[in-house]
Order: structure tokens, then sequence, then C-alpha cells
């Protein structure tokens, strides 16, 4: 069972998952935003 826990909705409304990162969920966007809020 996957845990419903393990991914981050991120500003560019996709889901981000921990444990299965791929170099394409990657958007400049979304962490400049993040950065951004810091």
């Amino acid at each position: 069972m996957e845990n419903e826990m393990s991914f981050i909705k991120t500003f560019s409304g996709k889901h981000f998952y921990y444990d299965k990162i791929n170099k394409d969920d990657i958007v400049i966007n979304d962490i400049a935003v993040s950065l951004s809020n810091m």
C-alpha cells in the first residue's frame, strides 16, 4: 500500500513524490516560488 503522505503538491499543481524522484518532475518555477516564500 502506498503512503498517502509521500508527496507534496507543488505550485504548478504537480504531485512530487519523495520516494520516486524523477528529474522530469522537477520544475524550476516551483523551486523559485518556494524560495521566494522563505
